[in-house]
């Protein structure tokens, strides 16, 4: 009976957390392509796989606008040369009952020779496009 348990709680993780796993490759792959385009300055590419259809369009100047000086942070401290990785991603759930939305954080490294921070992207998953990024914990020194 308790293996029969273990195996049907076992089963249902596993077949819940496809989607998740799947949506993990896809989220890490677009966070690194979100900021290879803003940092290579193709804004439109980068406006494309934010969720504005979803949470209501903005103009893509003003976008531009917005993105150039999070571009700036960017720059200011970690330059043009540094190496991008996947850290983790956390599904954000309160209550199954609630209708949501439950978005996935993705959590990607930027790091140069002496720095390291971190981005955050929030992916809205009912649509599989970027909410929002966000760089947190900028330019730590790397113990050498």
């Amino acid at each position: 009976m308790k293996r029969n348990i273990l195996f049907i709680l076992g089963l249902t993780l596993i077949l819940s957390g496809c989607s998740f796993i799947g949506n993990v490759y896809r989220y890490s792959k677009t966070s690194k392509e979100l900021i290879n385009s803003i940092m290579s300055e193709d804004y439109e590419k980068a406006y494309d796989l934010f969720a504005y259809e979803k949470y209501g369009e903005i103009p893509i100047d003003t976008f531009k606008v917005h993105i150039t000086k999070f571009r700036t942070v960017v720059v200011d401290n970690f330059g043009t040369d540094f190496d991008l990785s996947f850290v983790h991603a956390k599904k954000t759930t309160l209550n199954t009952e609630d209708p949501g939305p439950h978005p996935t954080k993705v959590q990607i490294q930027i790091k140069n020779d002496t720095h390291y921070g971190y981005f955050t992207v929030l992916f809205d998953d009912e649509v599989n496009q970027v909410a929002n990024i966000n760089l947190e914990n900028i330019n730590n020194p790397l113990c050498i």
